[in-house]
């Protein structure tokens, strides 16, 4: 988990202990409930959203990682490739057996 998912999830605890605190006022009848209600409801679907872009941005990055990867492995393939091609092209037999070298 990184800092960004960490702060979202310490969002959450902050929006739970707000909820509370507008659930107490607007059960005991404050004056403004219904604006207090529209702002918590609006405060929880912004939240929600932040948490599906935090998930799309981590399944982003665990794809991208994984892309470099297979580069990096694709790089390393083409050089052993262009390695062995070098020995297999060699007309270099040796002299005898002991000179001669197995790809």
């Amino acid at each position: 988990m990184d800092a960004v998912e960490l702060d979202v999830e310490n969002f959450n605890k902050k929006i739970k202990e707000l909820g509370a605190l507008c659930q107490g006022l607007v059960s005991r009848g404050h004056f403004d409930s219904a604006n207090i209600r529209d702002k918590q409801t609006d405060v929880e679907t912004k939240y929600r959203e932040l948490v599906e872009l935090a998930a799309a941005r981590r399944r982003k990055l665990v794809e991208t990682k994984k892309l470099f990867e297979f580069h990096r492995e694709v790089e390393d393939v083409e050089v052993w490739i262009m390695e062995k091609n070098v020995i297999a092209g060699s007309e270099d037999y040796g002299t005898d057996i002991e000179h001669v070298q197995v790809c």
